[in-house]
Formats: structure tokens, sequence, C-alpha cells
């Protein structure tokens, strides 16, 4: 029993030590210190600065019917996935000076905020099949395109770490839709 008492006061103060190193990491975010009970982190507000369509893949579809005296008519069937992802970007103003366990916090944080206000699930993977009837005319070539396309919203959120603020931009793509075109001219040789 005496010999137990010196190997517990040792394991309590590795212990300690150990949390006391980890609390200096976090707390050497801001050089500035923070009032008890206030949050080290706070999301002010989110800035969407523009929504797009992010083009995934393109298929061109020539067909040649020069030789052919009737219409000529062919069934063609494409299937696609993608997931939903959102990217969070360490590339405005002062965000580089943050340690990368603080970036990390504030882009896992950012995720989570996104896919609770767009409802989006990122484990999911989206899947679109279609069967297209195209045509080119007697004697004449058609050129086609199909076009993949998901949703791309950019945007960016103020957050408050300590008295300072920062904005951390992020993109997001999510959904999938498909459009087909019918171009003019000759096909090009790829």
């Amino acid at each position: 029993m005496i010999y137990l008492v010196p190997i517990v006061f040792a394991a309590g103060w590795g212990i300690g030590t150990l949390a006391a190193k980890a609390g200096r990491k976090i707390a050497s975010v801001s050089t500035k210190k923070l009032k008890p009970g206030k949050s080290m982190i706070h999301f002010a507000r989110e800035i969407w600065e523009e929504e797009d369509e992010v083009i995934l893949a393109t298929e061109d579809i020539p067909l040649d019917n020069s030789h052919g005296a009737t219409l000529l008519a062919t069934d063609l069937y494409f299937t696609r996935s993608a997931r939903t992802r959102i990217v969070v970007v360490r590339d405005r103003g002062s965000l580089s000076e943050l340690s990368a366990e603080v970036f990390s916090l504030i882009r896992n944080q950012t995720e989570h905020y996104l896919k609770r206000t767009l409802g989006l699930n990122l484990e999911a993977e989206i899947e679109r099949k279609i069967h297209l009837r195209l045509t080119a005319p007697p004697h004449g070539i058609s050129h086609y395109r199909v076009l993949w396309k998901q949703t791309g919203l950019r945007g960016y959120y103020e957050v408050e770490i300590g008295q300072r603020f920062y904005q951390v931009p992020f993109l997001v793509t999510h959904g999938l839709s498909v459009s087909v075109d019918s171009l003019p001219g000759q096909p090009t040789a790829a």
C-alpha cells in the first residue's frame, strides 16, 4: 500500500501536465485574454455571394447519317452519380494565422451549419439515369452534347474568435441535373 501512493501521485501529476499543455495550445489562438464564460468561437453571420451551375462532365455524341437515305434514330442510355460536397478554404484575410486545430474546428462547424441550413446529406450519392432517342436527318450529320451539372453555392461565414473577425469562405456543390443540347454544324474530330 505504501508503494502505491507515489505511483498515484505521479500519474495524477502526469495527467495534469498533459491537460495544461493542451489548454495552452488551444488558448494560443488569440493573444488577447477571453473573459470567463465567453465563447471562444462565434459564427456572426452567413453571406451568400453567388449560385451557379458546376459542370461535372460533358459527353459529345455525333450521329453520321451522310450515306443514309432515311432518318437515323438511336436510343442511348446514360448513368452518372455525384456526391454533395462542402469545401471550406483558408485563403481570405488573416485565416492563415490560425492554428491547424482551430481551422479544423471552424471547418467542421461550418460544414455542420451548412448541412443543417440546406438540408444536405454528405453521405448519400445521387445517381441519375437517362434514356435519349437521338436522330440524324437523311444525308446529314447531327451533333449532340450531354451536360451533367450540380448546383454550386458560394459564400462565407463571418466568424468571431476572441475579439477578431475572420471571413471563412465555402463552396457547396449538391444535386445532379442533366441537359442535352443539339449543336449546329459538323461534329469535331476528337
